[in-house]
């Protein structure tokens, strides 16, 4: 990054894909995961961690429904035509 400080949305977005990527691999598992060891990990609050831990299932939740769309509507299809 040329030296450069990522701004704060940079870094919590990076947390948040790295979190979503962890859980989806398996790296995470959502039931046991310590959440102080992610806290030290990141360098934050492990409050912060607790509200990206819950963004970041939502993530998850809403990319699967997404993953779901695209499956059923390949996007190779023209969406205008079906309207």
């Amino acid at each position: 990054m040329d030296g450069l400080m990522p701004s704060r949305n940079a870094t919590k977005a990076a947390r948040l894909v790295a979190l979503v990527n962890s859980i989806e691999s398996g790296l995470i598992d959502e039931n046991t995961v310590n959440m102080s060891d992610l806290a030290r990990m990141f360098k934050v609050n492990r409050s912060t961690i607790l509200r990206d831990f819950q963004a970041a299932q939502a993530a998850v939740q809403l990319s699967q429904k997404f993953t779901k769309m695209i499956a059923d509507n390949p996007p190779t299809e023209s969406l205008r035509k079906k309207q």
